[in-house]
């Protein structure tokens, strides 16, 4: 490893080397160059073919994971070539993008996966960015037997990923009274990363039936409570 500035002609080359545009090289067709940025360089020498090949060092790259977690937060990319293997980030609530030289557009050089969008194309330290898509979930709102103003369809109400979810109107059921949702419903519940559903619980109606015995000689039961859609309670007959 040398320092391009301070090579030579130690090796069996006249010619300067030179950066130009971001490019190490000479001018006597036996070197082979590549882009690179300030810093050392690796020189190899093939004594049998004469040739000399100059590798130049590895391009630094920042990720920044934009509240991300868990994935590579720098790797060394070559120019010219596909973007080195990195382990991408997760976020609760968001899927992945790729990444990016903006926070928001630019161009992409990691795809979502992980794979390269992009051969590497840059001279100097760059940082690219994640980007992020918010992930959005239904919320789905059965009346179990009841009905909304004679609809018994589902209520279906799709809500982003942290978004506070608005309890919807309790459904009406004939014979029942509305006794809240399963599981219960939490005011200011905000939205999770994943679907929801809430369903409707009902408590039957009762009512008390009296029992006109007319001209019986032998008195039986006089009264029941009976319950909305339930058999008949037991009783006493009169004779």
């Amino acid at each position: 490893i040398v320092n391009y500035d301070t090579w030579t002609s130690a090796i069996g080359h006249s010619n300067n080397v030179s950066c130009v545009n971001g490019k190490l090289g000479n001018n006597d067709g036996n070197i082979k160059f590549t882009p690179y940025i300030a810093g050392n360089v690796t020189i190899t020498h093939n004594v049998s073919t004469g040739k000399t090949i100059i590798t130049c060092p590895g391009i630094p790259v920042t990720l920044d994971q934009r509240s991300g977690t868990g994935g590579t937060t720098s790797v060394t990319a070559t120019y010219g070539a596909a973007m080195p293997s990195a382990t991408m980030p997760t976020r609760n609530g968001y899927t992945f993008k790729g990444y990016f030289t903006e926070t928001s557009g630019g161009t992409k050089y990691y795809n979502a996966d992980g794979s390269s969008a992009k051969n590497w194309d840059k001279t100097t330290a760059t940082t690219l960015y994640a980007q992020w898509t918010i992930n959005s979930h239904k919320v789905t709102w059965k009346a179990n037997g009841g009905h909304w103003s004679g609809s018994t369809a589902d209520k279906v109400v799709t809500y982003n990923y942290g978004a506070t979810i608005a309890e919807q109107a309790a459904p009406t059921r004939g014979g029942y009274e509305f006794a809240g949702w399963s599981p219960a419903f939490v005011a200011n519940t905000t939205m999770p990363d994943n679907d929801l559903t809430y369903t409707a619980q009902w408590t039957a109606n009762t009512y008390t039936v009296t029992l006109n015995q007319e001209e019986a000689t032998t008195s039986g039961t006089a009264s029941v409570t009976a319950t909305y859609d339930s058999a008949m309670p037991a009783i006493i007959t009169p004779t």
